[in-house]
């Protein structure tokens, strides 16, 4: 699935993320968009789609590890004859998951790499907050064929392999038979270890909300975790 730049409404070139919402852009555009920013003489700056007010520019994504970041001052600034040239304290280092980048990764896959890598946790949305107030018993939450994209696409991304669907499949399944958080927890903890309780809150907060797969990574927001325990979803 390729990802949109909701700028120029093509494919995302240089793919370019606002933090810490993580809305991606092409990187020309979002250049272009706070310069005019700062040209207008705003008191901050913004993100394009969702309009939080952004804190930093990450991009040259190469993997969940190999990336850049800058803050806004510093990216507008840039030139692209010197992009490769940066200060050590403009580098966001992170953790590895993968000793190599599997072949068959898409940007979409290296973007959800970095948001397990770096503990970013998505943000419930307002339909999302009516849908769980109203969920009812034990219930991880109700089957939906679309559940199904995102699954296989995450289980790929963490699990650097291309094929995922008999743990799809079986995960699924176990949704459909109305499992619980902590009876999927145990199921995943073997492949996804210190990831699974980061994977079930990804996947509830998708399953509570009325979009797609493509439409909800467009308005999906994201908060770093420094105790990802403490934010698990009820």
């Amino acid at each position: 699935m390729e990802m949109t730049c909701a700028i120029c409404l093509e494919r995302v070139r240089n793919p370019t993320f606002c933090e810490p919402c993580f809305h991606a852009f092409c990187y020309s555009c979002l250049r272009s968009w706070f310069s005019t920013l700062k040209i207008s003489q705003k008191t901050c700056s913004t993100c394009p789609l969702c309009k939080a007010e952004v804190s930093g520019i990450v991009y040259s994504v190469k993997s969940e590890r190999n990336y850049k970041r800058r803050n806004v001052s510093n990216f507008i600034g840039d030139k692209k004859k010197v992009v490769a040239s940066f200060d050590k304290s403009d580098v966001l280092e992170t953790t590895s998951l993968f000793d190599a980048e599997p072949s068959f990764l898409t940007d979409q896959h290296v973007f959800r790499r970095l948001v397990y890598a770096q503990r970013l946790w998505v943000q419930p949305l307002p339909s999302s907050l009516y849908y769980q107030s109203r969920r009812e018993g034990d219930v991880f939450c109700e089957a939906d064929p679309k559940l199904i994209q995102w699954i296989r696409r995450d289980l790929q991304a963490l699990l650097g392999l291309e094929d995922v669907e008999v743990l799809v499949n079986y995960i699924y399944g176990k949704i459909e038979e109305g499992s619980s958080r902590e009876d999927l927890k145990k199921i995943l903890e073997p492949f996804l270890f210190e990831n699974t309780s980061h994977f079930l809150h990804e996947l509830f907060q998708f399953a509570s909300s009325r979009y797609g797969l493509e439409d909800y990574d467009q308005v999906a927001r994201y908060v770093r975790q420094q105790d990802s325990a403490s934010h698990l979803s009820s």
